[in-house]
């Protein structure tokens, strides 16, 4: 069993490390964090008015890649509603 918080540690300081992208950053949802069979679901709430949602769906793509390529992690990031 993968342990959520080492998993969530990891994507939020890929995440950080990346930085601001198009004026959208996110931030990990440690509460919502589930698993199911070999996937870690990370939800993530965008914050920032600006940028494109797009930029977002690739950093997560890439962050996901880099956890299976390091680690061998199934992990899926998933956008929360954006907060207002």
């Amino acid at each position: 069993m993968i342990d959520t918080k080492t998993v969530a540690d990891a994507v939020e300081k890929k995440l950080l490390d990346r930085g601001d992208r198009g004026g959208r950053s996110v931030r990990v949802d440690r509460e919502m964090i589930r698993c199911e069979d070999d996937w870690v679901y990370v939800v993530v709430t965008p914050t920032g008015a600006n940028g494109s949602a797009s930029v977002l769906v690739d950093l997560f793509e890439e962050v996901e890649s880099e956890l299976e390529n390091e680690h061998g992690w199934h992990v899926m990031i998933v956008p929360a509603r954006p907060e207002e």
